[in-house]
């Protein structure tokens, strides 16, 4: 009792030392921590998320990350448990079939739930067991023979994307390449999913799915 009161009296007297100290340990241990010290970045970056979170809030993470990696190398420390691979030839080691890596809690605000649970979704899984399972059977949906079976249910919307960029050719007319290309791929899905698409191309965004997906990107961007 009598080292508890010691103790208490040298923090409230001492507080002052003590708490720089305290928080220059805590630092030290988040950048060393898990060896991720050893993987080239800004050190305020290996300390703290904050400059990550803010680089995701103004929308300029994309090219932020781009200049670290001229900066910096292939592999980058974006955050205290982030980082950054830009070599492609550790595409299919990361995400191959038999990869021993595991998808971070990121992708857990993106999990949906019914009466019975969690619905399992192979694109955001992070149990992976359960992942690889559900990619195993359906590996050969994504094949090139596959996906060729499946070119002629998007044909026409295909069709439909290139005449409305031949209009904007022949009108000498700017065209949002990025708006287009996201109204495509709905009628893509949408003709995959249903068997018809709802002709985004002409009509826009009239389910409203778009706008909500662009608040979750921004969501899931800066939170996770």
């Amino acid at each position: 009792m009598r080292a508890s009161m010691q103790l208490v009296a040298l923090l409230r007297d001492y507080w002052f030392a003590i708490l720089p100290v305290v928080g220059a340990i805590y630092l030290l241990a988040v950048r060393r921590k898990k060896s991720l010290h050893r993987i080239p970045g800004p050190v305020l970056r290996s300390i703290s998320p904050l400059p990550r979170i803010i680089s995701a809030y103004r929308g300029h993470s994309h090219e932020d990350d781009l200049e670290l990696h001229r900066k910096y190398g292939p592999i980058v420390r974006l955050a205290p448990n982030s980082i950054s691979i830009s070599d492609p030839s550790m595409i299919n080691k990361i995400y191959g079939i038999g990869t021993k890596f595991i998808k971070s809690p990121f992708y857990e605000l993106s999990t949906a739930h019914d009466e019975e649970g969690l619905i399992p979704d192979p694109f955001i899984l992070t149990d992976k067991d359960l992942h690889s399972r559900m990619k195993r059977n359906a590996a050969n949906a994504y094949s090139m023979n596959g996906l060729v079976q499946m070119e002629p249910l998007i044909e026409t919307v295909t069709k439909r994307f290139i005449g409305r960029l031949a209009q904007h050719a022949d009108e000498k007319s700017p065209a949002d390449l990025g708006k287009m290309i996201a109204n495509y791929t709905m009628d893509a899905v949408f003709s995959l999913t249903f068997g018809r698409d709802f002709d985004y191309m002409s009509h826009g965004d009239i389910l409203g799915i778009l706008r909500i997906m662009k608040v979750a990107s921004f969501y899931m961007a800066v939170v996770s």
